[in-house]
């Protein structure tokens, strides 16, 4: 396999979780509404680190596709506490 094709793999699962994380937020309320507000941009920003570093992805597919939309994030969710946050909804664990 050549550089270039392992490069867009990994672009591609890159993506595929970063797609996750976003359907993850907009299920819970937690997408920023102000694409200029830059507190959001460091709270997405860290979400996307903890996503990409998550050992979940498979079970957060499943579990993305067999949930209501208002259905909190899972506890092996990354995200969890920071999605609690960002919505409005109490959350005690640390992101």
């Amino acid at each position: 396999m050549g550089l270039i094709t392992k490069l867009g793999d990994a672009l591609q699962s890159w993506g595929d979780r970063l797609d996750l994380m976003q359907e993850m937020f907009r299920r819970n309320g937690a997408l920023p509404q102000d694409p200029r507000d830059r507190e959001a941009h460091g709270e997405m920003r860290a979400a996307m680190v903890a996503c990409l570093n998550c050992a979940h992805g498979k079970e957060c597919q499943t579990w993305l596709a067999n949930v209501t939309v208002d259905s909190p994030p899972p506890d092996f969710c990354p995200n969890r506490s920071r999605i609690a946050r960002l919505n409005g909804t109490s959350e005690s664990r640390p992101a």
